[in-house]
């Protein structure tokens, strides 16, 4: 009885052993994109060893390329990339990417392996998948890379605006205008200046007109016709004591 129990508890360990090992994957930081039109978004790959040091990768993706266009790849640092035919492709018609690298010494956790640059054409949806082709080869060049692999959902629409158009202007009847004047104001009351009363009562009244005028012009031509005649007898006497 201690026989069996002792060979079921080996058998268990070696089995939880091999489940251990030869488990690499690739991993993304995001399993759904929303994206609209135009939009371009970076996805960051890394290769995750378990177990046992991973020398060479090689990541194969498929993607929807009726609405996403894959750019150029950019490498994570230390890996040497292998630019051979097979292993190294980005093809934007038939939506697929391959990109094969080694690592100097081999990796033992979790490390970036690069990233990947997808833009949005159209409005659709897809998926971004790691497909079966991909490798994660170890020290013996044994294939430790197993599934499930990482898939990305992508959703691709046009962007959504909370602008409202203006409403229109409708012309309502107007009725005039109703002036409201302000109540009339008092008249300011009107104050006289004291009457002066003078210092003493004396009135002026003008001169009497001479009632006979007549009678004063011809006194007037007297006086000058007097004087005349006395002016002529001077004039005259002045004369004769001359001669």
């Amino acid at each position: 009885m201690k026989k069996l129990t002792l060979m079921i508890a080996l058998v268990a360990l070696f089995a939880s052993q091999a489940g251990k090992a030869g488990a690499a994957t690739f991993s993304f930081p995001i399993d759904t994109a929303r994206l609209a039109p135009g939009d371009s978004f970076n996805l960051y790959i890394r290769v995750v060893p378990q177990n046992e040091k991973i020398f060479t990768s090689k990541l194969a993706i498929d993607f929807p390329a009726d609405i996403l266009e894959a750019e150029p790849f950019v490498w994570a640092k230390n890996w040497i990339p292998l630019p051979v035919k097979g292993y190294d492709l980005i093809d934007n018609k038939a939506g697929k990417l391959v990109k094969t690298a080694g690592y100097p010494k081999g990796i033992g956790a979790p490390t970036a392996f690069g990233t990947m640059i997808f833009k949005a054409k159209t409005s659709g949806a897809g998926q971004i998948t790691v497909s079966g082709d991909s490798l994660a080869l170890n020290a013996a060049a044994v294939n430790s890379l197993k599934p499930p692999y990482p898939t990305i959902a992508v959703s691709v629409s046009a962007a959504k605006t909370n602008v409202r158009p203006p409403k229109k202007n409708i012309e309502q009847p107007t009725s005039p205008p109703v002036i409201v004047l302000p109540p009339p104001s008092p008249a300011p009351e009107t104050v006289l200046p004291p009457k002066k009363t003078p210092l003493f009562d004396v009135s002026i009244k003008p001169a009497p007109v001479a009632k006979d005028l007549g009678a004063f012009i011809l006194a007037v031509i007297s006086a000058l016709c007097i004087a005349a005649a006395c002016f002529l007898a001077a004039l005259y006497h002045t004369r004769r004591k001359n001669k």
